[in-house]
């Protein structure tokens, strides 16, 4: 029996090592997890603070830029508006103009038409004067000429009751 008490003694000597050794091995993982999670820990705030000073500063610069865009767009509609005015303006004097160069014309050319009428119409009288005083007696003497006939004495007229 020596030798297989010798051998259980061996056995449980290199299970205890063994159980030794993974407990040691256990440990130091442990440690070195426990480390690791330490070590993320402050690497988690260090960021935290790091990125939120860099989202603070992200947003500060977002906001800087969209005031600056919204005073640009300020800016652009006054001078547009400024413009539209001016052009505004510019269109109604222009048409201002235009009105009074058309009403100036309308009035020479309605002038000048008034005097080409009339002279027509003069023209067309001294044509026609000699024409309507010979007509005009010719109708004179032919009414005188009916009248004495009509009321002529050789004839008389009988008037009938209606």
């Amino acid at each position: 029996m020596g030798r297989l008490t010798n051998d259980m003694a061996r056995l449980r000597r290199e299970i205890d090592n063994h159980h030794n050794s993974r407990r040691e091995g256990i440990r130091s993982r442990a440690s070195s997890v426990s480390a690791q999670l330490a070590n993320f820990k402050l690497i988690r705030v260090t960021n935290g603070s790091l990125e939120a000073s860099d989202r603070a500063a992200f947003v500060a610069g977002n906001n800087n830029s969209v005031n600056r865009l919204i005073k640009g767009f300020h800016t652009s509609r006054v001078a547009m508006g400024q413009q539209d005015r001016m052009d505004r303006a510019a269109f109604v004097s222009g048409l201002a103009k235009q009105t009074a160069g058309m009403l100036t014309q309308f009035g020479a050319d309605h002038k000048r038409m008034t005097q080409h009428t009339a002279s027509v119409r003069a023209s067309f009288i001294v044509e026609n004067a000699a024409s309507v005083a010979t007509l005009i007696n010719e109708f004179a003497q032919d009414r005188a000429n009916a009248h004495a006939e009509f009321f002529s004495a050789s004839v008389k007229k009988k008037a009938y009751a209606i």
